[in-house]
């Protein structure tokens, strides 16, 4: 073996270092849309191990509703090279839906053939739950200003009430 396959095998592995702790879904899909790469990450998230996601059709990852919009966008990045950042839902393995933003590029040989996608995936649930978190107290401080606002219209009246009712005490103490 050659001094430049040693390199090269140390910074493959190197690589493949990285992107296993890499915080993110990392996973490759080759042109059938079965899964060839899938970091820890990907089984971490998914339930699956490893040997389990390898081999795996892409659609058994996504919500049923969401197939024909998967196949569709499988066959655009393929055409294209690359597709915008997007969100979607996927499952894990017992079936529970998981938020993610997706981002994919192709990857094509020398002559310009398909050969596969890379995709990072990014677990959007504990964002979602602080945006429901936000939700939650920016409608609760809306009940709050509207139940002030309901304190102070009833209040001012009732103030109104409550000194002509005190005039009206003072002004029949002057009476026998």
């Amino acid at each position: 073996m050659s001094q430049n396959d040693s390199i090269r095998q140390a910074n493959a592995a190197t690589f493949e270092r990285l992107l296993d702790w890499f915080p993110d879904i990392i996973q490759s899909v080759d042109r059938d849309g079965k899964i060839v790469y899938a970091n820890r990450k990907a089984s971490e998230v998914f339930g699956y191990t490893t040997a389990e996601l390898l081999g795996m059709n892409i659609t058994q990852l996504y919500a049923p509703e969401l197939l024909e919009q998967v196949r569709t966008g499988f066959t655009r990045l393929q055409r294209q090279g690359n597709l915008t950042v997007y969100e979607s839902v996927v499952l894990d393995k017992s079936g529970a839906r998981i938020p993610v933003e997706i981002r994919s590029f192709a990857v094509y040989d020398g002559d310009n053939r398909f050969q596969r996608t890379f995709s990072i995936l990014r677990d959007l649930r504990s964002i979602k739950a602080l945006q429901d978190n936000l939700l939650h107290a920016s409608r609760l401080a809306a009940v709050g200003e509207l139940a002030a606002s309901i304190v102070h219209d009833i209040a001012s009246p009732l103030g109104v009430i409550t000194l002509s009712g005190e005039l009206l005490r003072a002004e029949l103490q002057h009476f026998p």
